[in-house]
Order: structure tokens, then C-alpha cells, then sequence
């Protein structure tokens, strides 16, 4: 099925149109094309040649991706400025520095770099750089994800406890409990489209640059019978929105029912689960 025959179908799957349709205005006149594709090249390489110790070629090809001009992913532009530290690339590395500000990573990440000479004039306006990047984010979105996030991780810890008998649920409540979640992600997915750093601006959690918590949240949603957007996932890695290694893994996830749906699913994990 093509990218554009697959709007048809979305009539199963209602909540998805919005979505579906501003991704096909993303990629008119190159229907086929695969928009990321040059730089999902380029930062393959980088990213492998960085692991093998190959800096002076690591740096070469995070340049010629971040050339395309396409919006660059948070933990990208985080290896790529650590690369660039340690070759003592001050100039390259206070431009990363700046990128990253103006995705929103907070002041405190960059103290590590105090020592840097670059350092004392980007911290002169970092905290200003911060202010005027975080007009381009929606944080309306980033809210209503997190928010999902949180109920993710709810039934994620409360239905472990249950498996391993340490509390009890009726086949309704589990239902229920996963019903919240995939009712929270498709209403923001309606309202907002498929979240984004390009939307929301890059994550900072833990001290570190990381990704958004899609990944584990969609692993749930297949694992519970809502295997949402499966036949889009490649025109989603070829939008930048998800890499080709988060495809790969949710292609091959599936719950007990094989994707037969929210209430079958659960009903075979009550069956094979519930404590006697």
C-alpha cells in the first residue's frame, strides 16, 4: 500500500486523518522521496566512526548532516558537541552549544564546559538563546505527552505487580488502564499530530540530552493490541521522526493476540496472568 492509498484506509482509524494528511502535505511533490535520507546517511556514519575513535571523520560527516538543513535530533547534536570538545573545536563547539539552547536545553547542561574558552561568551546569552528558541516549541504537546507518558508508566508498573500476583485486577480495570493510555496518545496525536523534537524541542532528563519517551510508549500501545501507524513507519523515519532503529523494533512488536485489538489482548493476559 502506498503512502497515498493509505488515506483511505484511515477511515478504520479516525483519529489518525489529521495526522495522515499533514504528512502528506510534508511530502508533496516527492511523494516517494525520502526526505531524511541523506541525513540518516551521514549520521550513521558519524555515529559509527565515533564509537571506532575516527573523530576527525566523525566531525566531518555531523557537519554535512547538520548542512542539509533539516532539523537535527537533541542526542545528534549533543555527541556531536562532545566530539567537537574534544578536538578542541571551540568555534564548531559553541555553535552545537547554541543549537542545542535553542532547542531548549537548559543552562546547567552546558557547566560541564565551563573550562572551555568558548565557553565564558555563550554563557553571557545562553539563558536569552533559551528564551527566544522556546517561541518555536509547542509545550502545550510536550505536556500532553508527558502527561500520557505518566499514565504509560502506571499501568506498565501496576500490571507487573499484578503479574507477579502482588495486587489484584479485574479484567475491566486492565481494559480500562490501557484504554486511557491509547485514548491520551491518539487525542494528542489528533490535536497536535505525531509528536516531535522538531515540535517540541529538544528533552532534558537525567543531566543528559535524550530522546522523547515515544519509543517505550508505542512499544506498550503494540504490546497491548493497538499496533498504531505500523504502515507509516517508514515515511515517519523518512520524516525525521523516528529513527530507522526505532522502526525496526516496533515492526517485530506484538502482543499475545497478534495486534487483535485493546479488549482481546487483555483478555488473553487476564487469562494467562490472574492469580488463582
Amino acid at each position: 500500500m502506498s503512502y497515498f492509498q493509505y488515506l483511505s484506509y484511515v477511515n478504520n482509524h479516525a483519529f489518525l486523518s489529521i495526522f495522515v494528511l499533514m504528512m502528506a502535505q510534508s511530502v508533496e511533490g516527492q511523494k516517494e522521496s525520502c526526505v531524511y535520507e541523506d541525513y540518516i546517511y551521514l549520521t550513521d556514519r558519524a555515529y559509527i566512526e565515533y564509537q571506532e575513535g575516527d573523530l576527525k571523520a566523525s566531525i566531518k560527516h555531523w557537519k554535512e548532516a547538520f548542512q542539509t538543513g533539516l532539523f537535527p535530533r537533541g542526542k545528534h547534536v549533543a555527541l556531536a558537541l562532545r566530539c567537537a570538545v574534544k578536538v578542541e573545536d571551540g568555534e564548531w563547539a559553541k555553535t552545537l552549544a547554541f543549537r542545542l539552547a535553542k532547542g531548549g536545553i537548559p543552562a546547567v547542561y552546558f557547566d560541564r564546559y565551563k573550562e572551555r574558552d568558548w565557553y565564558a561568551d555563550f554563557a553571557t546569552v545562553v539563558d536569552d538563546t533559551i528564551s527566544t528558541g522556546a517561541k518555536n516549541y509547542n509545550f502545550s504537546l510536550r505536556k500532553a505527552l508527558l502527561d500520557v507518558r505518566y499514565l504509560d508508566s502506571l499501568i506498565n508498573v501496576t500490571y507487573h505487580q499484578w503479574r507477579k500476583c502482588e495486587n489484584d485486577l479485574s479484567l475491566e480495570e486492565m481494559i480500562q488502564m490501557a484504554a486511557n493510555v491509547y485514548d491520551g496518545f491518539t487525542h494528542l496525536i489528533r490535536q497536535y499530530g505525531f509528536p516531535s523534537e522538531k515540535k517540541m524541542g529538544y528533552y532534558f532528563q537525567d543531566g543528559e540530552v535524550q530522546d522523547f519517551p515515544l519509543l517505550v510508549m508505542m512499544i506498550h500501545l503494540y504490546q497491548f493490541g493497538n499496533p498504531i501507524l505500523k504502515d507509516q513507519l517508514h515515511h515517519m523515519v523518512c520524516d525525521g521522526v523516528i529513527t530507522k532503529t526505532e522502526m525496526s523494533v516496533l515492526i517485530d512488536m506484538r502482543g499475545y493476540g497478534n495486534n487483535v485489538g485493546l479488549e482481546e489482548e487483555m483478555r488473553i493476559r487476564w487469562g494467562k496472568r490472574r492469580c488463582r
